[in-house]
Protein backbone atom coordinates (compact mmCIF):
# COMPACT_ATOMS: atom_id res chain seq x y z
CA UNK A 1 0.00 0.00 0.00
CA UNK A 2 3.09 2.26 -0.53
CA UNK A 3 3.47 2.97 3.55
CA UNK A 4 5.71 2.68 5.69
CA UNK A 5 5.83 0.23 8.70
CA UNK A 6 7.13 0.58 11.82
CA UNK A 7 9.09 -2.78 12.94
CA UNK A 8 11.08 -2.80 16.63
CA UNK A 9 14.43 -4.30 15.90
CA UNK A 10 18.23 -4.26 17.40
CA UNK A 11 20.41 -1.46 17.25
CA UNK A 12 23.01 -1.33 13.85
CA UNK A 13 20.52 -4.36 12.70
CA UNK A 14 22.32 -7.13 14.94
CA UNK A 15 20.58 -9.93 15.88
CA UNK A 16 22.28 -9.98 19.53
CA UNK A 17 19.75 -9.93 22.52
CA UNK A 18 22.86 -7.79 24.68
CA UNK A 19 22.03 -5.04 21.92
CA UNK A 20 19.49 -2.43 22.46
CA UNK A 21 15.79 -2.19 20.82
CA UNK A 22 15.19 0.10 18.25
CA UNK A 23 12.54 1.44 16.05
CA UNK A 24 12.68 1.92 12.39
CA UNK A 25 10.77 2.70 9.29
CA UNK A 26 10.19 -0.11 6.74
CA UNK A 27 9.93 1.41 4.11
CA UNK A 28 10.69 -1.35 0.86
CA UNK A 29 11.56 -4.38 0.19
CA UNK A 30 12.15 -7.06 -2.52
CA UNK A 31 13.25 -10.65 -2.38
CA UNK A 32 16.75 -9.89 -0.77
CA UNK A 33 16.47 -6.49 0.43
CA UNK A 34 14.99 -4.37 3.02
CA UNK A 35 15.04 -0.79 2.97
CA UNK A 36 14.67 1.30 5.70
CA UNK A 37 14.33 4.51 7.77
CA UNK A 38 16.36 5.85 10.89
CA UNK A 39 15.86 8.92 12.33
CA UNK A 40 17.94 8.26 14.86
CA UNK A 41 21.34 8.37 12.01
CA UNK A 42 21.94 11.39 10.44
CA UNK A 43 22.46 9.37 7.41
CA UNK A 44 19.48 7.18 8.23
CA UNK A 45 16.93 7.62 4.72
CA UNK A 46 16.66 4.40 2.35
CA UNK A 47 19.79 2.51 4.50
CA UNK A 48 19.89 -0.93 2.72
CA UNK A 49 20.01 -4.24 4.68
CA UNK A 50 20.12 -7.94 3.56
CA UNK A 51 16.74 -9.66 4.08
CA UNK A 52 17.97 -12.24 6.48
CA UNK A 53 19.98 -9.80 8.52
CA UNK A 54 16.72 -7.79 8.82
CA UNK A 55 14.48 -11.26 9.81
CA UNK A 56 17.17 -12.16 12.42
CA UNK A 57 17.32 -8.46 13.91
CA UNK A 58 13.51 -9.04 13.77
CA UNK A 59 12.91 -12.19 15.08
CA UNK A 60 14.68 -11.13 18.48
CA UNK A 61 11.97 -8.20 19.30
CA UNK A 62 8.95 -10.95 18.49
CA UNK A 63 8.58 -9.81 14.75
CA UNK A 64 7.19 -6.53 16.49
CA UNK A 65 5.42 -4.15 13.87
CA UNK A 66 2.58 -1.28 13.49
CA UNK A 67 1.03 -1.07 10.58
CA UNK A 68 0.25 2.55 9.70
CA UNK A 69 -3.12 3.20 8.05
Amino acid sequence: ANRPVVVAVRLNMSDDPKILGHFMALVGMDSSTVWMNDVGKSQGKDRAFPLSQFQASWATQGNAYVNIK
